[in-house]
């Protein structure tokens, strides 16, 4: 007869973050087998098998757009994400239905760049609005959503005194010339 080892919430936790890894990765990772998985998946809502699962949870959210948990956690708490809790008594887990997350992602694309994206969701073909949606952040300057560097900094009050036009500046420090306003008002310039 086996022995029955019961799930830690950290297991329980680290299943709901990493199911989107797939179940060979959660297995190695965890010690436990394949058949576990799937159980404790279904128990927890997670759905099918990682890459065709049917949640993904805030911080697997962050890491597919490039963004801060903190942010993805804004966008459910203003309510542009619908989810669902995972079934915690002590922790609070949000899981997002990927169909939710697509609808999220083709209503709100001005909150996100498809240029930090790590991964998409969509193998195949990806629809026409997300090819549409990739053209157009193409042409946004390269360090448009980026911290400014102190180097930045300086070169932008050197061309300030030098009396570039904000065209230049952006175009030289790959910002927008609305990015350059704001930096230039923040540094009472």
């Amino acid at each position: 007869m086996t022995k029955r080892v019961f799930w830690t919430e950290e297991e329980e936790l680290f299943l709901i973050n990493n199911w989107n890894k797939g179940v060979d990765y959660c297995s190695k990772k965890t010690k436990r087998s394949n058949s576990s998985l799937y159980c404790k998946a279904v128990r927890l809502g997670l759905g099918g098998c990682a890459r065709g699962s049917q949640y993904l949870s805030g911080f697997n959210i962050a890491d597919i757009l490039g963004v801060s948990k903190t942010l993805v956690y804004e966008w459910i708490n203003k309510g542009l994400l619908k989810y669902k809790l995972a079934p915690f008594a002590t922790k609070k887990i949000y899981l997002i239905d990927l169909r939710d997350f697509e609808k999220f992602l083709e209503s709100n694309q001005n909150l996100w760049d498809s240029r930090k994206m790590k991964s998409s969701l969509w193998f195949n073909s990806s629809p026409q609005w997300f090819k549409d949606k990739k053209k157009q952040d193409r042409q946004k300057p390269p360090n448009g959503w980026k911290k400014w560097t102190a180097i930045e900094q300086q070169s932008l009050l050197s061309m300030l005194t030098r009396k570039y036009a904000y065209e230049n500046m952006g175009e030289i420090l790959g910002r927008s010339r609305k990015s350059i306003t704001s930096k230039l008002r923040k540094l009472n310039m």
